[in-house]
């Protein structure tokens, strides 16, 4: 593969990763499929069966392999890109984690088939350490400390009060992929009904006069997405 080829891909890998961190699941999708014929368009698809090499590595070789920087950091950005892409999961964190060993694995299988990437014949286990270490640090860095205050309402009524709530509930949900609805809510036969409306337009009414439903809330309402639906 000639340089220019060579450089030509690497862009087209930047663009879908600088679009996957925008939130197209369409692009990490192609930058994975993309990445992992990088290896065999290097030797014009010629390929052989790898002879896989699963020798658990000592600490000496668990050191030495940590010294392989570019990899380290080459998956822990992949791991934030899986992060992105899984941003509808409740449990995106461990899918990231879960994808970005996997896309490792197979970057490896590719690199043994091959003989390209890291200058081996064989794939082996050990070259997965700078991968893993990667994937496992960004994680660490996701779950990490988050920044706090101390709010404090100096001369409180209920409407500071009630402004603070609703701003306070609407950054908590913005992690859960929820918000906070002015709308009357209710349950009947198992479906929640909202009725939304600007102030004196009827929704409390509206929602008390239901009185074969369960009424949830006369004024405000919570609503997330959970598994592709809205509760």
């Amino acid at each position: 593969m000639s340089v220019l080829a060579v450089r030509i891909g690497a862009g087209v890998l930047a663009l879908l990763a600088l679009i996957t961190l925008r939130g197209k699941r369409w692009a990490y999708f192609a930058f994975v499929v993309l990445g992992l014929l990088y290896f065999p368009a290097q030797t014009h698809f010629r390929v052989h069966v790898p002879k896989c090499e699963q020798l658990l590595p000592t600490i000496q070789v668990l050191v030495l392999s940590l010294h392989n920087y570019a990899y380290i950091a080459l998956f822990a950005g992949f791991y934030w890109m899986s992060w992105v892409a899984f941003r509808r999961s409740d449990a995106r964190g461990i899918w990231a984690l879960v994808a970005t060993l996997l896309v490792a694995a197979l970057v490896e299988i590719a690199e043994g088939m091959t003989g390209g990437g890291r200058g081996q014949v064989h794939c082996r286990v050990r070259d997965l350490v700078p991968d893993a270490a990667g994937a496992l640090g960004a994680a660490l860095l996701g779950l990490g400390p988050r920044s706090t205050a101390d709010v404090a309402l100096t001369s409180p009524d209920d409407v500071s009060i009630n402004s603070f709530l609703r701003i306070l509930y609407s950054l908590a949900l913005v992690e859960t992929r929820g918000l906070v609805v002015h709308a009357a809510s209710l349950v009947r036969d198992g479906r929640a009904y909202l009725f939304s409306g600007r102030s004196g337009s009827g929704k409390t009414t509206v929602a008390r006069l239901s009185t074969d439903a369960t009424l949830l809330s006369d004024e405000l309402s919570i609503v997330r997405m959970t598994k592709g639906s809205a509760v």
